[in-house]
């Protein structure tokens, strides 16, 4: 059974499909998706008719893609257990609702935490963040 909230950032909550870690964000970054282009320029490449005919590589795009890690900013508190040592699985993260809506838009992908840690300042809080690596794609479903 998913774990229900498990932290927010201004509203948007972050849940693991079987971990119940619950920190509290603070921030969230990182998701960008990522496809690479190969270079298909040679030498019968067409010559332009701009910049001084300047010949433009040839850009092919990639079979393959990629989504970076997602670091999460967080209150570091060492009584959580965090989920470092399971397998890859569903995380969500969901965002509030816009004015008119009753769901806010939401990401979900397959993924893991591969990085925990934080540090101890003096006049501050304990700031922390752990890292998501994610295993496929993101999927979108927009707010209604």
């Amino acid at each position: 059974m998913p774990a229900t909230c498990v932290g927010s950032a201004m509203g948007v909550t972050i849940t693991f499909g079987t971990s119940a870690f619950a920190a509290k964000v603070t921030g969230i970054s990182g998701g960008k998706m990522i496809r690479d282009a190969y270079d298909a320029t040679h030498m019968g490449s067409a010559v332009g008719t701009d910049f001084g005919d300047v010949r433009w590589m040839e850009q092919c795009p990639a079979d393959l893609a990629s989504v970076e890690d997602f670091t999460i900013e967080m209150l570091y508190d060492l009584d959580l257990l965090p989920p470092i040592d399971q397998a890859a699985e569903a995380i969500t993260i969901q965002c509030p609702p816009r004015s008119g809506q009753t769901t806010g838009a939401k990401i979900e992908f397959s993924g893991f935490m591969k990085e925990y840690g934080g540090t101890f300042t003096m006049r501050d809080l304990r700031r922390g963040q752990y890292v998501l690596a994610v295993t496929g794609p993101l999927e979108f479903t927009a707010g209604s």
